[in-house]
């Protein structure tokens, strides 16, 4: 296998303060890989709350991505802040956001078709809340989309091919049980009836994407900390879905994340487990285990550095650790394996990590979240050299 790559770090990378607390330009950057991109000093931005989770999406409609940070008071209660999104990705300062329910995990997804994104949160009766997206990011009255049973997790996108995202959600009554609320214009939400998940297993994680290749929504469920196994169900384009197939990854899932890491068709599959400090990868019917002990990888995301999905050399799967003031780099070896190309170290320890378009190049910028110290930090691909 490959071997990491010299890390160039620099005293501003691993002392926030002496860059200030926003951008500033640095001698040295930290480089992803022998021909990519280095990353110099984040953008710092404070939050009013300590976030457990963000959501990055268009919720006004404007064409810019915002973030949505949530977490809880010392009470319990779930607390959400806005961070909308402006040109060349500058976020605008935090304002308070009444779009809350009974997680600190909402999804995002445009489940009536306007071109805004939509919150999804659970109530605390196990129905899903649905707040909509409009021109000042978020109302504050949800729809309440009554539900067959509990659902534990869900997901969203286009399972029926309508050009517009529905919601995939999975729960427990007496047997695993998935079922799929379409999406519509009309924002009148009904769920389909409930189907027991055959073969599968009790969920407690989902992703959708398209995994084989063939255009149409699948998905990928899994159930955290419990077997070393996930379920795909390939999707038949109608909103059903076939029933699970069960592959051994040989590992147990902590995190697991969808995303194109090479050229083939289709999208890869990596899981993240903290407890066994492994990383896999499965990708052509095969799952590559990377052990990288004493790490304990918690987060994942995928990030297009290059700006071309055809070009596998920008893909890298990201890991954090929870405890670790750091973001590690992984990529694909010649073997299928996920090898080590880069660390980039971050001002806090870093609990979460997002790669969405904040500045609209086509490239994956880098979010990574901070929950002690109350902060994110941003890495945007317009500012890399």
């Amino acid at each position: 296998g490959e071997r990491p790559v010299i890390r160039r770090l620099s005293a501003c990378l691993l002392a926030a303060a002496a860059c200030g607390p926003t951008h500033a330009d640095c001698d040295e950057a930290t480089c992803i890989g022998d021909d990519g991109p280095c990353l110099g000093a984040p953008r710092i931005h404070p939050t009013e709350i300590s976030p457990l989770h963000f959501v990055a999406a268009d919720f006004d409609g404007d064409t810019h991505v915002d973030v949505l940070a949530i977490g809880t008071t010392i009470a319990g209660a779930v607390v959400a802040e806005l961070h909308r999104g402006g040109a060349d990705g500058q976020l605008a300062d935090p304002v308070p956001s009444a779009a809350v329910g009974c997680s600190a995990y909402p999804i995002a997804g445009d489940l009536d078709g306007d071109a805004r994104a939509d919150l999804v949160y659970p109530d605390c009766e196990g129905n899903a809340l649905v707040f909509w997206g409009d021109a000042a990011g978020l109302g504050a009255s949800p729809s309440v989309v009554d539900m067959p049973f509990v659902f534990v997790t869900s997901a969203t996108g286009d399972a029926d091919g309508d050009g517009i995202d529905d919601l995939l959600a999975f729960g427990v009554a007496d047997v695993a049980q998935q079922v799929l609320v379409r999406g519509s214009p009309s924002r009148v939400l009904l769920a389909d009836a409930p189907h027991v998940v055959e073969g599968g297993i009790a969920a407690s994680g989902v992703r959708t994407g398209d995994v084989d290749g063939d255009g149409i929504l699948d998905a990928v469920t899994w159930a955290g900390g419990q077997v070393d196994t996930v379920a795909i169900a390939r999707g038949l384009g109608d909103g059903s879905f076939t029933a699970p197939q069960l592959r051994t990854t040989g590992t147990i899932a902590g995190a697991v994340v969808l995303g194109a890491l090479d050229t083939a068709p289709g999208l890869e599959l990596v899981v993240a487990s903290p407890s066994q400090q492994q990383l896999v990868l499965d990708a052509a019917m095969r799952s590559h285990v990377t052990a990288v002990p004493p790490y304990r990888p918690a987060a994942l995301a995928i990030a297009d550095l290059a700006g071309d999905v055809a070009d596998d050399l920008g893909a890298y799967a990201l890991a954090v650790d929870g405890f670790d003031p750091e973001v590690r780099y992984y990529a694909t070896s010649p073997d299928g394996a996920l090898v080590e190309h880069a660390r980039l170290p971050t001002p806090h320890a870093a609990q979460s990590v997002l790669t969405p378009d904040l500045d609209g190049d086509g490239i994956s910028d880098v979010l990574v979240g901070h929950l002690a110290a109350g902060a994110f930090s941003l890495w945007l691909s317009s500012e890399w050299t």
